[in-house]
């Protein structure tokens, strides 16, 4: 696990990478995050650890991604799919925040209240979510060591990307209180 630098400011994806993703189709963003969801998950769906989202209606939006979609669990599998217009619970984050709270590098309380995860609706489902991923190690996940790799180094080029815009551009970022 590595040590964020960045904790202050939340780094988005880039307009470079975020012009592509808001070009592409909705359903070519939610289909592999489905297969990827079901693969990393597998185990706890098969153990009923899921039980909580059967039928729930939640929506997360990774607002530098331009991704939003639902999940719910049905017939043993989460679901994505479009946004819902009146989910039971909204999520709502960047895609650095959602890499520190899934490394471990930041807590889901830390990244609530400086405000770099909003929650919207059925507290008591969120705080299921909460629970659940909170219970859960990444290194015992499927697609290890490839998956920690990935988000460690994902959050260390966001890192290094920010100390340098902060040396290049001064007082340009916004700093969180």
């Amino acid at each position: 696990m590595i040590e964020s630098t960045a904790t202050k400011t939340s780094p988005e994806l880039p307009a470079l990478f975020q012009a592509p993703l808001r070009m592409l189709p909705q359903a070519l963003k939610t289909a592999p995050l489905q297969k990827f969801l079901n693969t990393v998950f597998a185990e706890q769906l098969a153990d009923d650890e899921l039980q909580f989202l059967v039928e729930r209606r939640i929506t997360v939006a990774v607002s530098d991604a331009h991704l939003e979609f639902s999940l719910t669990v049905l017939e043993d599998k989460l679901i994505v799919g479009p946004a819902l217009p009146d989910p039971e619970l909204r999520i709502q984050s960047t895609i650095y925040s959602l890499m520190q709270l899934a490394t471990g590098t930041e807590d889901s309380d830390t990244l609530f209240f400086r405000r770099h995860l909003k929650m919207t609706g059925d507290t008591e489902l969120g705080l299921f979510i909460k629970n659940f991923l909170e219970g859960i190690s990444i290194e015992t996940l499927p697609l290890q060591p490839v998956l920690g790799m990935s988000l460690n180094l994902g959050l260390r080029v966001a890192d290094t990307t920010t100390r340098l815009r902060e040396k290049l551009l001064p007082g340009r970022l916004r700093r969180d209180s």
